[in-house]
């Protein structure tokens, strides 16, 4: 028989002894051989059966984690392809924005692209594009919130001058920017953008319509394809 059966039958059969004591004796006798006994099976109850009272549930993360990925895994698999001329226009910006190493490791993501701009979590194809980007420390589109600190910037145009143009650029130094903690504040890009013309480069903005600032470093000669590549992904292109 099931141990667990068997505690609940005992447990029965202490609380009907414990009735009949609690009507037939005096308190010391029904306390002593009524209660007593009763409260020492309920406590050991896992000694008994092996099962707590309120046994611990297993932790769910890690399979919420793995469901949640299967799910995301799905979800992408069954997204429609990507229109061609925005996957042609993540790619041809690629190829004026990074470093042949660089294209290597993003053109084959790229080609494999879906269509996000209806998907619930990442609501447009860029978002999911740039998370990729930040996952692989891959200094090509990136987004900066409003509020994001000015060491963040120059941390990222450092990145990709070196990793997309093997170039160093001496930037503005951040001791220059202690009143000034956020890249909205006035004139910031415009700063670090000066230092960056010099050396042919600058930067460009994609227009997301967004309280984030979403940026690339490119050249300046580039700037004609730049807009009309940012144009085929869906945005407008403008710089400072």
């Amino acid at each position: 028989m099931n141990k667990n059966k068997i505690f609940y039958i005992v447990i029965f059969i202490l609380l009907t002894s414990f009735i009949y004591l609690f009507i037939n004796f005096e308190l010391k006798i029904w306390i002593f051989w009524g209660i007593v006994p009763l409260v020492i099976w309920i406590i050991n109850k896992d000694v008994i059966t092996g099962n707590k009272w309120f046994p611990k549930k297993e932790s769910m993360k890690s399979s919420n984690s793995l469901k949640t990925q299967k799910t995301l895994e799905q979800i992408i698999t069954e997204l429609p392809k990507l229109k061609q001329i925005e996957k042609e226009g993540y790619i041809e910006l690629s190829e004026l924005c990074c470093s042949k190493e660089v294209q290597k490791k993003v053109i084959p993501f790229l080609e494999d692209l879906k269509d996000f701009s209806n998907e619930e979590e990442y609501l447009t194809t860029l978002n999911f594009v740039m998370e990729y980007l930040d996952n692989n420390n891959i200094f090509f589109i990136m987004s900066l919130d409003w509020k994001q600190d000015v060491e963040t910037l120059k941390w990222r145009i450092e990145n990709s001058l070196q990793n997309n143009f093997n170039l160093f650029v001496e930037l503005p130094d951040l001791n220059n920017y202690s009143d000034r903690t956020s890249v909205s504040f006035d004139n910031i890009f415009e700063d670090f953008d000066k230092p960056l013309r010099k050396k042919g480069k600058q930067i460009g903005f994609i227009d997301t319509k967004s309280d984030e600032y979403v940026i690339i470093i490119h050249e300046i000669i580039d700037r004609e394809k730049i807009i009309e590549t940012v144009s085929k992904i869906g945005y407008n292109y403008f710089d400072k």
